[in-house]
């Protein structure tokens, strides 16, 4: 049994329909992947380990000046937000040196061998106009996505992880209650079962994380409201 079908079976049980004649898998679905999006904020927003990547090494010849998801080379399609970015001049084994993330790009910048500098405007990593004089690997390290929208629950076996499931399993529900069932004060209820749950999983990730020196955000019981538009 995938672990899709696992929660929405749960879900079902917390909507006193265990048989699911009514919140069957298909009906569950939409809802089970806002939670998800859902879960995936709240794992990108708190910097859980789980999302963080480091691309292959990219090779960026003469000329180009910027990436994107069709350009040639594409940056990574799971990329969410780049992090850092290090160069180096390809074909050499020089030490990649990082790069400086700004918000606008220097203009009338003098070639060199060098990019120096990057930003992330429209989804799409930019760098000065006037290219470097060298082709150059580039290394990302990036913020990524970790779900895809689920499509067939039964052959869906996505590792959510022992502390990702409760959260799924009580917003789920939740969410099925308020739109389908119309019933507002159970929504209520597992909404603040949701809230726990996510409390407790992002404990466990930042417990993981304590020998790491870095700012962490604290965990907010209106949970609900955090969100970012983009």
């Amino acid at each position: 049994m995938s672990s899709t079908t696992v929660i929405m079976d749960y879900v079902a049980s917390l909507l006193n329909d265990t048989q699911k004649s009514i919140f069957t898998y298909t009906v569950q679905l939409p809802y089970f992947n806002m939670a998800q999006r859902e879960l995936e904020e709240e794992l990108e927003l708190n910097n859980v380990p789980v999302t963080n990547e480091v691309a292959e090494v990219i090779t960026l010849p003469v000329g180009v000046t910027i990436l994107n998801a069709s350009s040639t080379p594409p940056i990574p399609p799971d990329l969410v937000i780049p992090r850092t970015l290090y160069e180096r001049i390809s074909g050499t084994n020089f030490t990649f040196l990082e790069m400086k993330q700004v918000e606008f790009l220097p203009v009338n910048q003098v070639p060199t061998a060098y990019l120096h500098f990057w930003s992330w405007i429209s989804r799409e990593i930019r760098f000065p106009s006037v290219s470097a004089t060298s082709t150059l690997d580039i290394k990302i390290q990036y913020l990524k996505t970790i779900y895809a929208d689920v499509i067939d629950p039964p052959t869906t076996d996505t590792p959510y992880g022992k502390p990702g499931i409760p959260f799924l399993t009580y917003r789920t529900a939740a969410l099925c209650a308020e739109f389908i069932g119309e019933n507002a004060s159970r929504a209520q209820d597992l909404n603040n079962n949701a809230g726990l749950a996510l409390a407790r999983a992002l404990g466990i990730a930042t417990k993981g994380k304590q020998a790491i020196t870095t700012r962490r955000r604290p965990f907010m019981a209106s949970w609900r409201a955090r969100r970012i538009l983009w």
